[in-house]
């Protein structure tokens, strides 16, 4: 806001204030407004992509960060979009991105919404080579490979997720489960009672 001039920096702040009172659509409206060749031009869209992402119209969020290069946060609006159900979208944003372990947690997500298991698969095992603890591809992963007959690799990736505290209780009922499968039901109990 500094590099603003003084009126400028008024209208950002009264239409923060607009957002912030709940008068969105007045927000978005004014901010609208602002002329492409205005030096407030870009602050005024992302505020307003913001007030789009607060609102939960994450299409809308993502077409603006996708304009205006805002990979961080469009990565969060497709990571949004995936969480809201919206699959194919969040997918098509995730094109846009550059490879990163949060893009390929995100096409994960999407792509095991949309049934598609050896997509998910091929996305979790990106995201792994990114960041190899990462506890949501570890557990997936596990899940899928659970499902498709890997125990062996299953019971690898519970344990490396079950490091987390988010997932370690959903881990040790995919270990117990393992263990069931397999025949270990000495290791199955061993579990349930650690």
């Amino acid at each position: 806001l500094h590099l603003l001039s003084r009126r400028q920096r008024q209208m950002c702040i009264r239409d923060r204030c607009r957002a912030k009172s709940g008068d969105l659509p007045g927000a978005v409206a004014a901010l609208s407004m602002v002329p492409r060749a205005d030096p407030a031009f870009r602050s005024a869209e992302i505020l307003r992509a913001d007030i789009f992402f607060s609102a939960r119209a994450y299409a809308e969020a993502a077409g603006i960060y996708g304009r205006l290069g805002e990979n961080e946060r469009l990565g969060a609006a497709a990571e949004a979009l995936a969480r809201a159900g919206e699959f194919e979208k969040a997918l098509e944003v995730l094109e846009k991105l550059p490879d990163s372990a949060g893009k390929f947690r995100s096409q994960a997500r999407a792509r095991i919404g949309l049934g598609d298991a050896e997509g998910a698969k091929k996305s979790l095992a990106a995201c792994l080579a990114e960041e190899p603890d990462d506890p949501y591809a570890c557990f997936e992963l596990a899940k899928l490979s659970f499902a498709g007959g890997d125990c062996n690799f299953a019971k690898i990736l519970y344990n490396r997720a079950q490091k987390d505290e988010a997932y370690s209780v959903a881990a040790k009922v995919g270990l117990m489960s393992v263990a069931v499968k397999t025949g270990a039901l000495e290791e199955a109990i061993s579990i349930a009672s650690s």
